[in-house]
């Protein structure tokens, strides 16, 4: 079998002591054929530039080095390698004597065997820490459900694979740990063989520590799923933290291309969503006036709109849903009801919430998970159901809290039907979400994002379902965040999509603010005004 002319790229980070001896077992295996090695130093700070330009000088018609000043990262390095190979063949492998050249035969007859364009190790016996084999497995699973492939090892760097696939290359942060996923998305046939991985036997392992899966899982789902080239909806894995999903989604903006995005954007807008944002939240504080009416607790408009209000502004500011208790403690401070009474009225009202948004984000979740439609509605449909049938019982009396009462739709006096209260409240519900979504799209179309209000209906549904717990452990930023990694993965670009969540919540922070000052000014007058009067 004749064998392909080949360059091989070897990315290394204070690899002394592996350097001398990896090349040697290179040019032994490729003796027999035309190849380079492309040795790029990634700004070791130990002897591996020296080894690598010994390694030169002993063979400079075979091996070529790039040497960076400064750590760029894996990534940096092999893009670098990539740009820089010559021939038809290129393979991957780290710089640590793990990947073993004495498999490189047998790649390329795999590659030749299944007429693949590329080649990717599934690398046995590692010698590794359960945790990350388990790891691995868990990214695999996720990366079949995502796009219906399967990788054993897509993270395995010991690749063979035809130079068309990474000439020209361009990568966001990380993805370079997916890119057999990317082939693949890109039509091109990826294939993976077994080999004996050797232990490390010098130096110490680049890839310690959790930060790199955070940093894994972000990128994962933010690559957008591709069939025959065509863009397929998405969805994102729920956000973890605040911190770093803020943090890793400025790292991926150009600060220039971002101000230049402000500058164009119509602030008018900002005053628009600002005040049209006002009827949401008066809609909302109604609904759970109503909520509050099946509890047997009045109350008038302002002070329902000013109590939901200083929930919404503890919400913004603090974790752990301090906002909920917040809204709890008016109610029992003004209607001097039992906490139970004001605690299970803003359960109700979460659940409200909950449940049309589960409805309206069944289309993402369908595109993810390719369910049946059908088998889909009936679980949420039971879902919804089956929280209400719990919840329904439950009665508070205003003196002596939380009571169950056996009729759930009962017209006894001391009994409120919870379909009085359901039927309106999830009218209300709707009426909010429909504004809340309009809101959106209208800003979207503003800062010429190419999505349509069907497609965004369900991504901001899903957002906000996923979100739930995050936001409660992160507080302020995740939901944002998740905005942004959703709208990022429809295809958008980073700087739009920052800028589409950054102006979306500021219009409600800034309504709700000074809407919420105003609503507790009139609120705190009423007061006045009936006590004067009673007085």
């Amino acid at each position: 079998m004749s064998r392909q002319s080949i360059s091989v790229v070897v990315p290394m980070n204070n690899e002394e002591g592996n350097v001398i001896p990896l090349v040697k077992e290179l040019q032994e295996q490729l003796e027999n054929r035309q190849y380079e090695l492309i040795l790029i130093n990634d700004g070791s700070t130990d002897n591996t530039l020296n080894e690598i330009e010994e390694c030169r000088k002993s063979n400079e018609n075979h091996v070529v080095v790039i040497d960076f000043r400064i750590c760029k990262g894996k990534q940096e390095a092999l893009l670098a390698g990539y740009e820089k190979a010559q021939y038809p063949l290129i393979l991957t492998l780290d710089g640590d004597l793990q990947d073993d050249p004495a498999f490189i035969e047998q790649m390329e007859e795999e590659l030749i065997r299944q007429d693949a364009d590329a080649v990717v190790a599934q690398r046995q016996s590692r010698s590794e820490p359960y945790y990350r084999s388990l790891l691995q497995k868990i990214f695999s699973f996720l990366i079949f459900m995502r796009f219906k492939v399967k990788f054993n090892d897509v993270n395995s760097p010991f690749r063979l694979v035809k130079s068309k696939l990474v000439k020209g290359l361009e990568l966001r942060h990380g993805e370079f740990r997916f890119l057999s996923v990317l082939w693949s998305q890109a039509g091109y046939k990826v294939v993976e063989t077994p080999v004996i991985q050797r232990p490390r036997i010098s130096g110490r392992s680049k890839f310690l520590g959790m930060t790199r899966y955070f940093e894994a899982i972000f990128v994962l789902w933010t690559i957008p799923p591709l069939a025959n080239g065509k863009k397929k909806k998405k969805m994102l894995l729920p956000v973890l933290m605040t911190i770093a999903l803020l943090v890793l989604i400025f790292y991926l903006i150009d600060i220039e291309i971002f101000i230049d995005a402000i500058k164009k954007m119509p602030f008018w807008l900002v005053a628009v969503l600002s005040v049209s944002n006002i009827f949401v939240l008066f809609i909302k504080s109604e609904r759970w006036r109503v909520v509050l009416k099946g509890w047997k607790v009045h109350y008038g408009p302002f002070k329902a709109l000013s109590a939901y209000l200083i929930g919404v502004f503890f919400g913004m500011v603090t974790p752990m849903r301090l906002g909920n208790l917040a809204r709890s403690a008016y109610v029992v401070r003004d209607a001097q009801a039992p906490l139970s009474t004001a605690l299970i009225s803003v359960l109700i009202d979460r659940l409200l919430d909950l449940g049309i948004l589960i409805v309206l984000s069944i289309p993402i979740l369908l595109s993810f998970f390719d369910l049946n439609p059908f088998v889909v509605a009936v679980s949420m449909l039971s879902v919804i159901l089956v929280s209400f049938a719990i919840v329904s019982p439950i009665r508070v009396h205003p003196e002596h809290g939380i009571v169950l009462k056996s009729s759930i739709v009962g017209k006894r006096e001391d009994s409120y039907s919870l379909l009085n209260m359901l039927i309106p409240a999830v009218i209300l519900t709707l009426l909010a979400y429909v504004m809340v979504f309009f809101l959106a799209w209208i800003l979207a179309g503003e800062l010429e994002i190419n999505i349509s209000f069907w497609q965004l209906i369900p991504a901001l549904a899903a957002v906000n379902i996923v979100t739930t717990l995050p936001v409660t452990i992160g507080g302020v930023g995740t939901r944002e965040a998740a905005y942004v990694a959703v709208l990022h993965g429809y295809g958008i670009s980073a700087e739009l999509a920052v800028l589409f969540a950054l102006t979306n919540f500021f219009c409600f922070y800034l309504s709700t603010s000074l809407f919420g000052a105003v609503a507790l000014m009139v609120d705190k007058a009423g007061d006045k005004k009936v006590k004067a009067d009673s007085q």
